[in-house]
This record gives structure tokens, sequence and C-alpha cells, in this order.
């Protein structure tokens, strides 16, 4: 009996043991990076890894776990790379090479979403990007490559790339591969980097401030060159992204894209209400030319917050939509009382006295707000945004744009 017991003590204490070695394992497995020194290190399932350096080379072996360190295997069978785990948690990897000088990573956030959109982007007629996959001596042409070109897109358009548009560029990319190998790979690397300082961001305003600026060197591009001299990426960007304003001395782009979804944004308030009045279609297409006529004459928080009309749309309809009833009722309370104290014309004393009206006439004064909301709409600016964004966090929303968000 005694035996049997010491047994099955011995047994419960080496799985308790192997789970905790292997909890630090779980936890390494992901995509890592460091926007400072533009590293990429991808710990795979397998116990593969692959480390993409700044200068865009890729080195690939097996790695392991040993008394608290991380060793990388070197492919050429030479000495192994050393790291010691000196921090790591679901955000955060920090090691400290032979020296003991740290490297810090995070996690890239959005790894799941790009799997999951690429799946759900893909049909049965479509060319899936591993078959394209190429080799030129030690040099290679595959998936990786092209989503550097697919993300950057998606990124500056703010929409999801077609079919047709991803195959032209497996097709473009095989062939420059094939005539210059090193030059396609430091290019698509230079995508990688671009996106990686994006997905590096986590406040939706910063990212949208980094969107606009690659749009507006994509649009540089295009007025610069021709359009037989236009790269595909320049070429495709081009096609989705209609250009309509562009203030120089801010260096603000107004695209359609970003136009129409400030545009829904907007409505997407407007039904918000207790009575939402409907707008009429004529009366959206003058608000947009308004926009587009006097854009470079609107105020700086107006003008920013129409540029970046998708970040704006997408921070605050992706949060309502993972919202459940009650906070969604909350969340329409709070926005229908910062914008009636926004666009109040009462003093202090009209205000004061406005709490002793009753019931009705304050319920007459919420149908009265709900028709003219879609005027003072037409006022939105950044502040709003950001006081919307204030709400979305106080009922347990995220700020981390790319928790909710794939472009």
């Amino acid at each position: 009996m005694v035996k049997n017991l010491f047994l099955l003590t011995f047994l419960i204490c080496n799985f308790i043991f192997q789970s905790i070695a292997q909890e630090p394992e779980k936890k390494l497995k992901g995509i890592w990076e460091n926007s400072e020194k533009q590293l990429q290190l991808t710990l795979s399932e397998n116990n593969t890894y692959e480390f993409l350096l700044a200068d865009g080379q890729k080195v690939l072996s097996k790695f392991s776990i040993d008394n608290g360190f991380l060793i990388l295997e070197d492919p050429g069978k030479g000495v192994n790379l050393n790291y010691y785990i000196e921090e790591l948690n679901d955000q955060k990897l920090q090691l400290l090479d032979n020296n003991g000088s740290p490297i810090q990573f995070e996690r890239r956030l959005q790894a799941k979403k790009l799997a999951s959109k690429k799946i759900s982007n893909s049909t049965s007629h479509s060319t899936t990007l591993t078959s394209f996959y190429k080799k030129t001596g030690k040099y290679t042409f595959s998936e990786n490559e092209v989503q550097a070109y697919v993300n950057f897109i998606e990124f500056v358009t703010g929409n999801p790339i077609s079919n047709s548009d991803k195959n032209q560029l497996i097709n473009d990319g095989k062939r420059e591969f094939a005539i210059n190998a090193r030059k396609t790979l430091k290019e698509t690397h230079s995508f990688h980097v671009k996106m990686r300082s994006a997905y590096y961001l986590k406040d939706p305003l910063q990212i949208a401030s980094l969107k606009n600026t690659y749009a507006v060197q994509a649009n540089r591009h295009f007025e610069q060159n021709e359009m037989d001299y236009l790269s595909t990426v320049g070429k495709i960007v081009h096609g989705q992204n209609l250009v309509l304003a562009f203030d120089k001395k801010y260096n603000l782009l107004l695209t359609n894209t970003n136009l129409n979804h400030f545009i829904e944004f907007l409505l997407f308030l407007n039904n918000l209400q207790v009575i939402p009045e409907p707008v009429d279609k004529k009366e959206i297409e003058l608000f947009k030319d308004l926009l587009i006529q006097d854009f470079s004459s609107l105020p700086l928080d107006v003008k920013k917050v129409v540029s970046y009309g998708t970040i704006v749309r997408n921070s605050i309809v992706e949060n309502w939509e993972n919202f459940n009833n009650k906070d969604k009722i909350v969340f329409i309370a709070k926005v229908n009382e910062q914008l009636r104290n926004k666009y109040s014309t009462d003093d202090r004393s009209q205000q004061l006295m406005a709490n002793a009206k009753s019931y009705i006439e304050q319920k007459k004064e919420e149908v009265e707000l709900s028709q003219n909301m879609w005027k003072l709409l037409q006022n939105y600016n950044l502040q709003d945004f950001k006081n919307h964004l204030d709400i979305i966090t106080q009922l347990g929303g995220s700020r981390i744009y790319w928790e909710f968000s794939d472009f």
C-alpha cells in the first residue's frame, strides 16, 4: 500500500514538473517582433524557427529550451545561438545574449487574424500562394514574400485585396524574382518593415497617421511615374485608393474609401438615436461633395477624422459589435449625452432649468435631438472620436487596434 502510494506521488510530481517545464515552451510559440532593430522571430509548433533579419536574410533551423535558455541551432552546424530568457509573458519576450545585452520582442497581435483572413478571402478558384513557391540558388520566393505586398495594400487602401490582384502579384513577383532574386527579396522586405512598424503601434490614431503617411507616399509614387513604369503594388493601390483631395500643408490625403467609411460611421451614430431620422441619399452626396471641395479649409481636427475614416469606423463599430445588449444601451446613452452637451447652446442657467423639466418635456427634447442628429454630426471632429473611444474603454472594449481589426 505504502509502495503504491509512493509510486502515485512520484507520478503526480513528475507530471507537474513536466507541465511546468513545458509552459515556457508553449508561451514561446508564435511570432515575435523587435521594431527598433527590425527583427522577426517565428517559433513554430514543430520546434523550428525562422529569424528574419533587418537586411532581409532568413535563418531557418530548429530551437530548444534548456535550463532557461532559448537555443537556436545554427543551420550551418556551427556554434548554436544561446539566449537567456529573462522575461516571458503573453505579450513580451526579453532575451539576453552572451554579452548580457537585452533584446526585447513583442508578440505580433494580428497573427491569428491574418491567418483567418487569408482563409476567408480564398476561394476554390483562386491560386494558392504556396503553389507558387520558387527557389533560385540560396534565395526563395514564397507565400511570405507575397503576403508582404498583400498586407501593405490592404492596410493602405482599407479594403481586402481581390483574388485577381493577388494572382497578379504572384505572377509578376515570380517574373521579377527570376530576373533579380536579391532585388525582389529586398523589396518585399521593405514592405515587411513598413507593416511591422504599423503592427508595433496600438493606438488607433497613431496607426491612422502612419496609414495616411503610406498613402501619401504611394500617391507620390503614382504622380512621379507613368502608369507603365508603376510597380504592381503601385498600380493596385492606385486602382483601389481613389484620391479625392490633398492638403499639402498638413500632408493629409482624402481617399474615396476613407470618406465612405467616415460617412458610414456617421450614419451608424445617427441610427443609434431614439427615433432615427432617415437621411436622404441626396443629402449624403451633398455633404460628401462639400467635404471634398472644402477639404483644405476644414478645421484640422475635422480634416483628420475624415482622412482617418476607416480607422475611426473600425475602432468604434467593431468594438460595438462585440458588446452585449446591456453595454450597447449604456454606450448609446453616453454617446447621446456627450453629443447633446457638445451641441447644446444653452448657458448654465438654462441647463439648471432643464433639470427641472418634466419627463414628457425631456423626451420631447430627445426626439428633437434625434431629428437633428444628422446635421449635428456633420461637425464631428477628432475630439468627439476620442470621447467615444473613452466610452468604449469604460465598457470593457479595446483601444489596441489590432485586437479587433485586420486593416
